[in-house]
């Protein structure tokens, strides 16, 4: 799946762009290509899965000993 998402890195500026097959993007900054490749492998998939959009549910949950 990571080879549908491209990586254009920048050397000069330590960043690293991931181009999805949707046409989105997701920027990092300050990092190494080593580890922009490690992002790519290891989060990128959830990133294509979610279309580069995370959610929430819009209300805090705390678990406590008592319920968990």
């Amino acid at each position: 799946m990571t080879d549908q998402i491209d990586l254009d890195y920048d050397e000069e500026a330590k960043r690293a762009v991931l181009t999805f097959p949707n046409g989105r993007k997701l920027t990092l900054s300050n990092v190494t290509k080593e580890h922009a490749e490690k992002f790519r492998d290891r989060h990128a998939p959830e990133f294509m899965r979610r279309d580069c959009v995370l959610h929430t549910a819009g209300d805090l949950q705390i678990r406590s000993r008592g319920n968990g």
